[in-house]
């Protein structure tokens, strides 16, 4: 098999000179080398791009093909975009820099994206694959929920694209536009959304889930809903209209299921953001999905404000019930 580049890995970085050097280390550890590592810092202020470049200068002589590069407009999707516009490698793959990379990873692979470019299954490369994760809650890990399905609906309410789920064909990633950079959060999700409408060409990997996203306070999206709710609104909205903009064959029908489901997925966010503690956000986010579905059925209303009451009170999952709604 070819040594040549495959893949290019893309972090980018603002603020966290306390965290990224494991991040980098376990990228560092890959023992397969077909990939490209680019580092983008986002305007840091805390001396997290001279660490890069320390980190840099002191792999050179690893076999690893290191660029770090600046980004100076604010937002991690800004950053994801400037690595993307980087990229020269059939493939793209974005980490974030507070995670911890799986040593396997790219070994495992490097054959099935060998066999896309320049194999017998050439022809019908994927456009995207699906990676299943592993994510952290303190000591617990848990694999990420997802739903074996390229519906838009389920992606809407099950948030199964997160950002390390997500392994994209460059020109086709470029194709569609990239990364939205106007979003602060929920960058990913809109993403994911955006290209299931596309209709992607996706391979789902099952075998196993790689990595460890690790969820906390520092994260990008916040410690809380609420402290994020006009954000998050401004994404829910971004998706409206990526929905509403939809052309693809048999548009209609996803178009309506897609726009249930950001309509049921609104209410849970807003039950979410009552239970915080914070009604005010809840009402707001409840007012827009109005807009969602202007005339919704006695029947889609009942189930809105049954989701709603379940999720306020602690319920769990409910995504898996809105679902089976759709």
């Amino acid at each position: 098999m070819s040594t040549e580049a495959l893949l290019t890995v893309v972090v980018p970085v603002r603020n966290r000179a306390c965290m990224v050097q494991p991040t980098l280390d376990s990228i560092a550890a890959s023992g397969c080398r077909q990939f490209r590592l680019v580092v983008v810092d986002n305007a840091s202020t805390d001396g997290t791009l001279d660490l890069c470049r320390r980190w840099a200068a002191a792999h050179a002589d690893s076999g690893l093909d290191i660029t770090v590069a600046e980004e100076p407009a604010t937002g991690a999707a800004a950053a994801r975009n400037k690595g993307l516009s980087l990229c020269s490698t059939p493939y793209v793959y974005f980490f974030d820099s507070d995670d911890h990379f799986s040593a396997s990873f790219v070994a495992d692979i490097a054959p099935r994206l060998q066999r896309y470019v320049s194999g017998t299954a050439a022809a019908s490369a994927p456009d995207m694959l699906f990676i299943p994760v592993q994510q952290q809650r303190g000591t617990s890990f848990s694999t990420r929920a997802y739903v074996h399905s390229g519906a838009p609906a389920a992606h809407i309410l099950s948030s199964m694209l997160c950002t390390p789920s997500m392994l994209f064909r460059t020109a086709w990633l470029r194709s569609i536009g990239g990364w939205d950079a106007r979003l602060r959060v929920w960058d990913d999700w809109e993403l994911g959304l955006r290209a299931l409408l596309h209709q992607p060409r996706i391979e789902w990997l099952r075998q196993k889930a790689y990595h460890r996203i690790c969820i906390h306070p520092d994260s990008v999206t916040g410690p809380t809903l609420s402290a994020r709710s006009a954000a998050i609104c401004q994404a829910l909205a971004q998706a409206h209209a990526d929905i509403c903009e939809a052309s693809a064959p048999g548009a209609a029908a996803t178009i309506a299921s897609s726009l249930k489901a950001l309509y049921l997925h609104a209410y849970i966010t807003a039950a979410k953001m009552h239970r915080e503690g914070s009604p005010q956000p809840a009402r707001t986010l409840l007012q827009w999905a109005q807009h969602v579905q202007p005339a919704p059925s006695r029947w889609s209303r009942l189930e809105a404000r049954a989701l709603y009451t379940y999720v306020k009170l602690g319920g769990r999952a409910a995504w898996l019930l809105a679902w089976w709604m759709v």
